[in-house]
C-alpha cells in the first residue's frame, strides 16, 4: 500500500523531501549563526545589519514580482514545450533585471531618509549582490518543472557558504559592511549555480526577449505581486517601521531574533505546501471547482494538525534558561515568541488556502484585495502602537494580521462551495 502511494506521487514526495533537507539546513545554520553574529555585534549592531537586510530583502521581493507563483504556474503547464518554457525563462529573467533596477534608483533617490548614516549607505551597496543573485536564482522554475532537488543544491550550497565566511571572518560590529559583502557572495553563488544546471541540464537557451514578452509576463504576475507584496507589508516592514519610529538598534535586534526563530519553524513547515503549489496547478487545470476545493479541504486537516502541533512544540520550548542556550541575549525573546506563535499556524494556513487555492483556483484578485487589506491593517497597528510597546508592537501585529488574512480566505472559499 505505502509502495502504491510512494509511486503515485513520486514526484510530489521527491519535493516534499527536497525541500524538508533545504529547510532542515535553514533552521540549523540561523541556529548557529546568530547567536554568534548577536554576540560578537551586540544588540544594536544586529539590529542595524537586519535592518539593512530586512531592506534588501524587500527590493528582493519587489522584483520577485509575482513571479514566484505566475511563472511557476506558467510552467508548470507548458512543461512539455521547449521553446515556450525557454521564453517564460527569459522573459521572467529580464523583468525582474529591469523591475530591481528601477527599485534600486528609486531607493537610492530615497536613502537620504532611508539610509541615514553614511555605514549604513556602504552596507546597503554591499548588499546589492543579493538582489543581483536573486534575479538569477529562478526558484520558480525548479518549482514549474518539479525539480526542486536542485533548489536545495543551489541554496544549501550557498548558505554553507554564508556561515563558514562568518565565524571566519566577522568578529566586531566594524565588520557590518563585511557582514552584508558576505550576505552577496552566498546569493552570488546561487545565481550562477543555477545558470549552470538551467543551461546544463534542462537545457534552456538563453535569448533576448521581445518588449511583449516581457509586458505578459508582468500582466500575468501583476494581481500575484499585489498579494506577495501584501504579505510583506506584515512580515517585512515590521522591522523598517520599527527602526523609523523607535529609532532604537537594540529594540530592532530583540525583534528580530524573535522573528528569526518563529521563520526557522515555519521553514521546517514550509516544504509542504510548497510543494504542492506546482502539484496542484496541475491537477485543478483539469478538474472543476466542485472537486478542487474537495481536494484542498482534503490537505487542509491534516496540515492543520500539524502546524498546530509546531506551533505547541514551539511555545514549551521557548521558556527563557531553555532559549538562554542560544545565547543568553535570546532570554529576552520569549514572550515575543510566545505572542506570534500564532504566525506558525495561520501564516502556513494562509499559504495553503490562499496561493495553492485561492490562486490555483484563478481568484487571485480576491487573494491580492484580502492580503492588501491584511497589509494595511498590520502597518496601522504599527504606527499606532510601535513607539509605546516597541518590539511587543511588532509581535502583536505579525499574529493579528495573519488571522485576519486566514478568516478572508477562508470566507471566500466559503462561498465558492456555497455556489455549487
Amino acid at each position: 500500500m505505502i509502495r502504491e502511494y510512494l509511486k503515485k506521487y513520486k514526484v510530489l514526495v521527491e519535493n516534499f523531501f527536497s525541500l524538508s533537507i533545504l529547510n532542515v539546513i535553514n533552521v540549523l545554520l540561523p541556529m548557529i549563526t546568530i547567536p554568534y553574529l548577536m554576540s560578537v555585534l551586540k544588540e544594536d549592531g544586529y539590529g542595524s545589519y537586519y535592518y539593512i537586510y530586512t531592506l534588501i530583502q524587500l527590493i528582493i521581493t519587489i522584483s520577485n514580482y509575482g513571479f514566484n507563483f505566475s511563472a511557476t504556474k506558467s510552467i508548470s503547464q507548458n512543461r512539455d514545450d521547449r521553446q515556450t518554457v525557454s521564453t517564460i525563462f527569459n522573459s521572467v529573467i529580464a523583468s525582474k533585471a529591469i523591475i530591481s533596477l528601477l527599485v534600486l534608483l528609486v531607493i537610492w533617490g530615497l536613502s537620504p531618509f532611508i539610509l541615514k548614516t553614511s555605514i549604513e549607505k556602504l552596507m546597503f551597496l554591499a548588499g546589492i549582490g543579493m538582489i543581483i543573485g536573486d534575479i538569477f536564482n529562478p526558484v520558480w522554475f525548479y518549482q514549474g518543472v518539479e525539480k526542486m532537488r536542485y533548489i536545495t543544491i543551489v541554496n544549501v550550497s550557498s548558505k554553507l557558504l554564508f556561515t563558514i565566511l562568518v565565524f571566519f571572518l566577522i568578529h566586531s560590529s566594524d565588520d557590518l559592511v563585511l557582514l552584508l559583502t558576505i550576505n552577496s557572495a552566498g546569493y552570488l553563488l546561487a545565481g550562477i549555480l543555477s545558470i549552470v544546471f538551467v543551461r546544463k541540464i534542462f537545457a534552456i537557451n538563453f535569448h533576448f526577449v521581445s518588449v511583449g514578452d516581457i509586458s505578459k509576463q508582468i500582466k500575468e504576475g501583476a494581481a500575484l505581486f499585489g498579494s506577495t507584496m501584501g504579505i510583506n507589508l506584515y512580515r517585512r516592514m515590521n522591522v523598517l517601521i520599527m527602526k523609523w519610529v523607535v529609532g532604537d538598534d537594540a529594540v530592532v535586534g530583540i525583534y528580530s531574533a524573535a522573528e528569526q526563530i518563529i521563520r526557522a519553524v515555519q521553514s521546517v513547515i514550509n516544504p509542504i505546501a510548497q510543494a504542492l503549489f506546482p502539484h496542484f496547478s496541475q491537477k485543478f487545470k483539469k478538474q472543476n471547482t466542485d472537486e478542487n476545493l474537495k481536494m484542498l479541504q482534503k490537505i487542509a486537516k491534516p496540515m492543520a494538525l500539524v502546524v498546530i502541533l509546531g506551533a505547541v512544540v514551539t511555545g514549551l520550548l521557548a521558556r527563557p534558561d531553555w532559549l538562554a542556550l542560544l545565547g543568553e541575549k535570546y532570554q529576552g525573546t520569549s514572550f515575543l515568541i510566545r505572542l506570534m506563535l500564532p504566525v506558525i499556524v495561520f501564516g502556513e494556513l494562509n499559504y495553503l488556502l490562499g496561493f495553492v487555492g485561492l490562486i490555483n483556483l484563478n481568484k487571485q484578485k480576491y487573494f491580492f484585495s484580502s492580503v492588501l487589506i491584511t497589509g494595511i491593517f498590520s502597518i496601522l497597528v504599527m504606527l499606532c502602537t510601535a513607539y509605546r510597546l516597541q518590539e511587543v508592537s511588532g509581535a502583536a501585529a505579525m499574529s493579528l494580521a495573519e488571522i485576519l488574512l486566514f478568516v478572508l480566505c477562508v470566507a471566500r472559499l466559503v462561498a465558492l462551495k456555497k455556489k455549487k
